[in-house]
């Protein structure tokens, strides 16, 4: 409950908005990453 007067309840963390656009762009970045690592380390496995 917020107390008397406060238009709008407080958040919990203010600083963390949690909105899809940030969430999908958090999954390709991570996927961009990882998908280059696993090629190279098999190429480094296969070819050295």
């Amino acid at each position: 409950m917020a107390p008397a007067g406060t238009l709008f309840p407080a958040q919990r963390y203010p600083g963390m908005v949690n909105n899809y656009r940030d969430s999908e762009m958090k999954g390709i970045v991570l996927w961009l990453m990882g998908v280059p690592l696993i090629v190279i380390v098999l190429l480094y496995m296969f070819v050295f």
